[in-house]
This record gives C-alpha cells, structure tokens and sequence, in this order.
C-alpha cells in the first residue's frame, strides 16, 4: 500500500503506491492508515476531502492559503501539527472527529474557520488568531480539550453551538477588556463555554 505521499501543486509523487502515481482529486487518499504526508511548497490549496480517514505524519507547505472542507475528517495524526503563518481559510469539518496529539494554534493569519471545523476532534489547546472575527456554528462542538485561548478583540459573533458539549472546558482567556468581552454577540447552546472560568488581559480601568 501507500506509505509516503508528497504532494506539490499538481505533481504526486506516491512511494509504494500499488495503484501508481497519479493526479489527486478529492478523497482519491481516503481509508489509508500510517502514511507520511508531505505538502509541498507550492501548494496554496487543500481540495475538499483529500485525506480523508487516514491514519498520518504531516508536515504543511510554507504556502498554504486554505484548507478545504472534510480534508483531514476523522484523521488521527500521530505528530504534532504545525499551521503555516500564511493559513487563511480553514473549510467545514475541515479537521472534524481528528485526533491531534498537540496544541491547536492559528496565526493572525487566518480569517474563516468553516462550520464544524474542529467538531468532535481531540485536541490539547486551541489559540485563535487576531483576524477572526466570527466563529461559525459548532465549529468546536463535542472538541476534547483542556483550555482555549481567544486573542480576538473585535470579534462580533460566536455562532450556534460553537462551543456545544465542550465538558473538559475549563479556562477561556481572553486578551481583550471584559467590555469588549461582553459586546460580543454569542449564540444560543454555549453553556459549556459561558461557564467556564474568564481570564481578561486587560482591564477597562484606564
């Protein structure tokens, strides 16, 4: 079977592929256990589906502009995984029921995090970047993790269900003002969220 996958724009370069070396399209890598995937430099974007249901290392381009829904859905990566500093989307259920052994960490980089981008997955942290502006519904819904830390100041919206069954929520922090923590607009089914303890940065005391 399949052991090694570099992928750079259009060229696949498969070692020990019993099918050969041919073109990706969407979910072409799906069902493949313990596969070391490499994504070139040149590569900006992930289809939808690419590698789905894997069992994988993974090391991403420099490059990397978008991720496209259900890419990684329900992939156990046994390495910790690095986002590039140029990461902008992130698609629905782009990392949905995944196992990642490591902190989730998206640079100030990244704008859209898709629905159900991280639902049911298990991860340490999460950090958000500065540039977010909105979190979608259930984009961490059912996510195993311990802590999450928010850098988003001029957030506006966290969508339904975003942080829906999130029972090993313990801390949330925060970097802006509880001012602006409370204008934030936070939709309904966020109990887990809500309750968990607040840590602002900054003080509205001036």
């Amino acid at each position: 079977g399949i052991e090694k996958i570099y992928w750079n724009s259009d060229l696949v370069t498969n070692y020990n592929d019993e099918y050969g070396s041919s073109s990706l399209f969407d979910g072409s890598y799906m069902d493949c256990d313990n596969i070391e995937v490499i994504i070139g430099d040149a590569v900006e974007k992930l289809p939808v589906r690419l590698f789905a249901d894997m069992k994988m290392t993974l090391t991403m381009g420099k490059n990397l502009t978008e991720i496209g829904d259900s890419a990684f859905a329900r992939c156990t990566f046994l390495n910790e995984i690095t986002f590039p500093e140029t990461l902008v989307k992130i698609g629905a259920a782009a990392f949905s029921n995944a196992v990642l052994p490591c902190d989730i960490i998206l640079d100030n980089t990244v704008e859209q995090i898709g629905n159900s981008a991280f639902s049911g997955a298990t991860v340490k942290n999460i950090k958000l970047g500065r540039k977010v502006k909105s979190i979608g519904s259930q984009v961490f819904s059912s996510t195993k993790y311990d802590s999450i830390e928010i850098d988003i100041p001029d957030a506006e919206f966290i969508g339904w269900r975003a942080f829906y069954n999130c029972k090993g929520l313990k801390d949330v922090y925060y970097t802006g003002t509880k001012a602006q923590w409370d204008a934030i607009e936070i939709a309904d089914n966020n109990e887990d969220f809500l309750n968990a303890a607040i840590h602002f940065k900054w003080s509205d005391v001036t």
